[in-house]
């Protein structure tokens, strides 16, 4: 699930508004509206785990949704402990292989 179907499906569930939300987390409602653009930007580090707070979830939930997504970052952070930091082009390539594997082994 991506993160902004995600968002405004917790958002919702926990019958907040975009300005209820924003309050929350101390930001303006524009901020939260852009998180929930198809295409616009996700929360700093900092807001997402205000927002996993306010929403009442774990901020895997929040990015993640679903356990297969909750499987992946689990794998993603234990590659990253392994492997030391990893850059945003790096991070991507194996996200996008580990994704791979993850989903053909569960048909």
């Amino acid at each position: 699930m991506k993160f902004t179907q995600n968002l405004i499906r917790l958002r919702e569930a926990a019958q907040l508004t975009q300005s209820d939300l924003a309050r929350l987390v101390g930001v303006r409602p524009q901020s939260v509206q852009q998180w929930e653009t198809s295409g616009g930007t996700a929360p700093s580090r900092r807001n997402q785990d205000k927002v996993a707070e306010a929403l009442g979830v774990t901020k895997s939930e929040l990015m993640f949704g679903n356990a297969a997504e909750l499987e992946l970052s689990s794998v993603l952070t234990e590659a990253r402990a392994m492997l030391g930091e990893l850059s945003d082009d790096n991070l991507a390539i194996m996200h996008s292989a580990l994704t791979g594997i993850l989903f053909s082994n569960k048909k």
